[in-house]
Parts: structure tokens; sequence; C-alpha cells
């Protein structure tokens, strides 16, 4: 069974995970999260509530340098619970 920490995350990402609760990644998340951090396209359909959000976040989270000052993401949702 993979852990997150397979995945390159930074640091920080696998200690929020793990402070959440997640010990290890869903079917989806094993799949895609790979590909998605390599800076693929993809696209992932699934079940609700079996992680697609995550890697969304995931990925978008591990790539922004938070040493600069600069807008480094901008995400538009188009419903409030994914805002």
């Amino acid at each position: 069974m993979s852990q997150f920490k397979d995945f390159g995350l930074k640091e920080e990402l696998l200690r929020a995970v793990k402070e959440a609760g997640f010990e290890h990644p869903t079917r989806v998340q094993t799949e895609s999260l790979t590909n998605s951090l390599q800076g693929e396209q993809l696209i992932c359909q699934a079940k609700s509530g079996t992680g697609k959000t995550a890697v969304f976040v995931l990925t978008v989270l591990n790539s922004l340098n938070t040493q600069s000052d600069r807008v480094e993401c901008l995400v538009i949702a188009h419903t409030r619970e994914l805002a």
C-alpha cells in the first residue's frame, strides 16, 4: 500500500496531510497524483468522497513558491463546496 511520502510532496504538505488524519492515499490519488505532480494534464472521474479534490489541491500547493511575494495561483471554483 502506498503512502503520501511516496509522491515526493513537500514536508509541510506531508505534515498537514498527517495532521488531518490521512495515512494512505485513496485509489484515485494513488493512480493520479504522480502524473499530476509531474505537470501532466489529466481527467479524473470517480465517485464523490474518493479524494479527487485532494489530488488537485496537493498538486497546486506542492508547486507554490512560498518565498515569492507574487501571486502563484488563482483558483476559480464553480461551487461553494469546492471553494
